[in-house]
């Protein structure tokens, strides 16, 4: 059963942490976890299984998908798309409208651009940058 907290959905089974700041019209499915000191904007999906750890999830639109995990410090910008299985390091900042695929890692530091998309299994290195509008496909590797 859905419950409601400050309006936001939060679904049986979802885990929000005292510290942990959840705004109006987000939702978060449910067994996901969103730790103290995370930030899950107004409009932002948590997806079933996600772990928000001191990071953000920032803007109307953002979606973290079922199973990603998002770290300390890292920043997810409005209308970003991390997809299922997806890890973010701490400190790595993904730009609006960019679409990490499923199982994608990005590690700490890297800087994802605006409209970017990283494709499924794709390694980005630490403090990597993937230009705005560029597409990373394919398994691969992109370092700094």
């Amino acid at each position: 059963m859905d419950c409601s907290r400050s309006g936001a959905v939060v679904c049986s089974g979802a885990v929000i942490e005292s510290g942990a700041i959840v705004g109006s019209g987000a939702v978060v499915c449910s067994r996901a976890v969103v730790c103290s000191g995370a930030i899950v904007v107004s409009g932002a999906v948590v997806g079933r299984g996600a772990v928000i750890r001191s990071g953000k999830v920032v803007g109307s639109g953002a979606i973290v998908g079922s199973g990603a995990v998002i770290c300390s410090g890292a920043v997810v910008r409005s209308g970003a798309v991390i997809c299922c299985g997806a890890f973010v390091g701490s400190s790595a900042v993904i730009r609006c409208g960019t679409v990490v695929g499923s199982g994608a890692v990005i590690r700490s530091g890297a800087v994802v651009g605006s409209g970017a998309v990283v494709g499924s299994r794709v390694l980005v290195g630490s403090g990597a940058v993937v230009q705005s509008f560029g597409v990373v496909q394919l398994s691969g590797l992109v370092q700094s």
